[in-house]
């Protein structure tokens, strides 16, 4: 059955997702702090919201189970033609995460989610480099031209930690302090 639990949501939020889940024939349940220590597969098991507080982490979460990204995509063109935006962590259930504790499982989506932001926020800066005349900066310019070389070879392997994209962004900031340019 397809289902989705919310985490976090305010109360507005949650009932038009409800409303448009009962159109899109999707059950959607609320869950709360008190379910931090049960699993995912657990969880996709209950029928009715929990009550308590979420408090525990401050991103909304939206777990979904037997939808295809697609009916994913089209349930939130759905709320964002009612005025909900769901911009908190999307989640999948897959065999390798449904035995997994929510608490758990809500730390290591949080945490690449960040890197997820961070790695945006580094390809923009790359970006904004390239519209740069670094013959202005003879100094800095080819500092500059090194660490976007190692920004982009960091990108390219595909392998992002938070601090290594915090370094990366760093570096290229402190750089752009000293020439002036500092990108936003």
């Amino acid at each position: 059955m397809r289902k989705i639990l919310l985490y976090g949501v305010g109360e507005e939020t949650l009932q038009a997702i409800k409303m448009t889940g009962q159109i899109w024939n999707i059950r959607v349940i609320r869950i709360t702090d008190g379910q931090l220590a049960d699993t995912l597969a657990g969880l996709f098991e209950a029928e009715t919201d929990f009550s308590g507080t979420c408090d525990a982490f401050e991103d909304e979460y939206m777990l979904i189970q037997d939808m295809s990204r697609e009916e994913l995509i089209g349930l939130i063109r759905a709320l964002k033609k009612q005025g909900v935006e769901f911009e908190g962590i999307k989640v999948m259930r897959t065999p390798s995460n449904e035995n997994w504790k929510l608490e758990d499982l809500f730390r290591e989506t949080a945490e690449e989610h960040q890197v997820v932001k961070k790695v945006r926020l580094l390809q923009q800066i790359l970006q904004s480099c390239g519209t740069l005349d670094l013959s202005q900066y003879p100094d800095e310019g080819k500092e500059l031209k090194q660490a976007v070389r190692n920004a982009y070879a960091f990108l390219q392997t595909g392998q992002f930690s938070l601090q290594e994209t915090e370094e990366q962004i760093r570096v290229l900031m402190e750089i752009l302090k000293n020439t002036g340019r500092l990108v936003h």
